[in-house]
């Protein structure tokens, strides 16, 4: 049964040719991906920054020269905090892109190459690994 397993596992191995030219591929995809979206993040800073400076502003002017009156300040002030806010909670769903993405693809083609070699060299844990890897449900 576990020499089966391993052929099985040998008929989905990444040949060694392709290896290289499959990185090569999955990085373009994600590069192409995460254009846009590091595109968007930076748009997404940009008017962070503004409206802070705009808010400092409003700080300044208000206690020191009194340029407007106090509903106008709290009126401007509420309505550009809830915009940071939105604007933050907006940039919280970019916090988990992988730094070390490269090394990732890098390490999973390579498992992929070798299945059948490494299923046959691992202990049971690994093998339990391997197959939760492999299979997840």
């Amino acid at each position: 049964m576990n020499n089966q397993f391993v052929d099985f596992l040998s008929d989905y191995g990444i040949r060694s040719e392709l290896i290289l030219p499959l990185q090569k591929n999955i990085m373009n995809l994600y590069g192409e991906r995460t254009k846009n979206i590091n595109s968007e993040k930076a748009d997404l800073e940009i008017n962070l920054k503004e409206i802070q400076k705009y808010l400092d502003n409003i700080d300044e002017k208000h206690p020191v020269l009194e340029t407007m009156d106090t509903a106008t300040y709290q009126k401007l002030k509420r309505k550009y905090t809830e915009k940071m806010l939105e604007i933050m909670n907006a940039l919280d769903k970019y916090k988990g892109s992988s730094s070390n993405f490269f090394d990732f693809v890098s390490c999973t083609v390579n498992l992929t190459s070798k299945l059948a070699t490494e299923w046959a060299s691992s202990d049971i844990h690994g093998k339990e690994h391997l197959q939760k890897l492999i299979f997840p449900e």
